[in-house]
């Protein structure tokens, strides 16, 4: 493995604790876009996985994911009632009282097509309601399919979104600052493929530490965190011995770490996922020879494979892919109680594991507010695989 100098790293930086600064990184995150704001940068939160953040970056904007905690205490506001979607409540609530009040706009995808719910709610309530009169909202539409309809569409799309940022930057998008973008994300997805070819092998951290690496890719501080990446990854920073089992995780979105740290006390090792925080969302690299709106127009259709709007026979496809890459020990499912897309495609996913031979668990569906409920599966799924992990991953 080659070494980087001593000169060549960042001021403050110590290979060996490589782990504790992602942990401080992930913990400062959203620190770190407000000060962006106090130094005079807007910034829009993005909710939903196909916002894209290039033509936010191109504009001189921040982009902030902001995620839901389903796991966390989430006070009901009076306006919402006892019931409801608990993602779509945690997001209200974590942007009307939460860490995430400062933005200063939204944009929300519609994948899952839920999320189109909470842009007619905060649209009908900035009239009633002084709290959401400050959340300007752009709704972002697309479509995963790479027919030449769904391409003009999702061309249409984003040109819309951009005209809108425009708007709020009062800044011009042209193609030189859409290229570097492009060219600054790219180098991102890079080494986030690169961290989990090794991560795979089960010496390169825990599903903690990688969803932490993800969501510090993205963001107010990417082009530090990917110096501060790509240095981990020369200096082999990130490498920690780890003989747990390996294991997949497929199904509903995890926004926090919370569900991980919950399967990963039981002792297992998430070291693969499906789901949109984890692998499947770094996605394709974008095209760079062709002009810039073409590139991300393309990267709709080329986007791994969602449990929200792919076909059944492309979600195989994908599972198969992964575990033929990963060689795991087993496969943790979770169709969380609100999530349908996830449960309707568990059976088939089901099967595609059992041919591969694996053991495997489907955690309780409706443990979204108790960690240990939720991790029940998890520990009978370590107790049956406690005789030995099977061959790692070379």
């Amino acid at each position: 493995m080659r070494r980087a100098s001593a000169r060549s790293r960042p001021p403050g930086y110590c290979v060996s604790d490589a782990f504790a600064q992602l942990a401080d990184a992930y913990a400062m995150r959203i620190e770190a876009a407000r000060q962006a704001q106090l130094e005079g940068r807007r910034v829009v939160g993005c909710i939903g996985a196909d916002v894209p953040e290039e033509p936010i970056l191109a504009a001189g904007l921040v982009p902030l994911r902001i995620e839901a905690d389903v796991f966390a205490p989430s006070p009901a506001a009076e306006r919402f009632g006892s019931g409801g979607h608990p993602v779509l409540r945690s997001l209200v609530a974590r942007l009307l009282g939460g860490p995430y009040q400062f933005v200063d706009r939204l944009i929300i995808g519609t994948t899952p097509r839920n999320l189109s719910a909470l842009a007619t709610l905060i649209r009908e309530l900035h009239g009633r309601d002084p709290a959401f009169a400050r959340f300007e909202v752009h709704l972002h539409d697309v479509l995963h399919s790479d027919s030449p309809s769904a391409g003009d569409f999702n061309r249409s799309s984003l040109l819309g979104l951009m005209r809108q940022l425009e708007s709020w930057s009062g800044r011009r998008l042209d193609e030189a600052a859409l290229g570097d973008a492009i060219a600054a994300t790219n180098t991102t997805r890079r080494l986030l493929r690169e961290y989990g070819a090794r991560r795979v092998t089960g010496q390169f951290g825990d599903g903690v530490a990688a969803l932490q690496l993800h969501a510090c890719a993205r963001g107010a501080t990417r082009a530090d965190f990917t110096t501060r990446l790509r240095e981990w990854l020369l200096n082999d920073a990130l490498h920690r011995a780890d003989g747990r089992p390996r294991i997949v995780y497929s199904g509903s979105n995890t926004d926090t770490t919370a569900c991980y740290a919950a399967i990963e006390q039981t002792g297992l090792l998430v070291v693969d996922d499906d789901q949109d925080p984890g692998t499947r969302g770094i996605g394709p690299l974008l095209d760079e020879r062709v002009s810039p709106l073409e590139a991300l127009t393309a990267d709709c259709a080329r986007r791994a494979p969602a449990p929200a709007g792919a076909r059944f026979a492309s979600r195989r496809d994908y599972l198969q892919q992964r575990l033929s890459d990963v060689r795991p020990d087993a496969v943790v499912f979770w169709s969380a109680a609100y999530d349908h897309p996830p449960a309707w495609e568990y059976p088939l996913l089901r099967a595609v594991v059992d041919a591969a031979g694996l053991p495997h668990a489907l955690l309780d569906p409706m443990a979204y507010r108790d960690a240990g409920l939720f991790a029940g599966g998890a520990a009978q799924l370590a107790v049956r695989l406690s005789g030995g992990p099977r061959e790692r991953a070379s």
